[in-house]
């Protein structure tokens, strides 16, 4: 579905089973400067030149943002992941 977040363009989806928002940033380099975040804002993937691109990552990264989706939610926290000292490798 075609949306807009404040005053920049972009879609949103459900891929995985979460909801997703791709953004294209607006500025001088809006052109190739898609983002991508889950609704809630606990994950996101990496800037991109398209949307396509984008949409393709977080397609083939579903193991890696759901797991930390399953962390993040269970530990409460948002962007960062929480710091298991018993595994930390030095």
């Amino acid at each position: 579905m075609q949306t807009r977040f404040g005053d920049d363009p972009g879609w949103e989806g459900e891929i995985g089973g979460e909801a997703w928002c791709f953004v294209q940033a607006g500025g001088a380099y809006a052109l190739r400067d898609w983002r991508a975040f889950t609704r809630d804002h606990l994950t996101g993937g990496p800037h991109a030149v398209s949307l396509r691109r984008l949409v393709t990552w977080v397609v083939e990264h579903q193991d890696e943002w759901q797991a930390k989706l399953r962390v993040r939610r269970g530990k409460g926290t948002r962007y960062v992941d929480p710091v298991d000292n018993a595994t930390k490798a030095s």
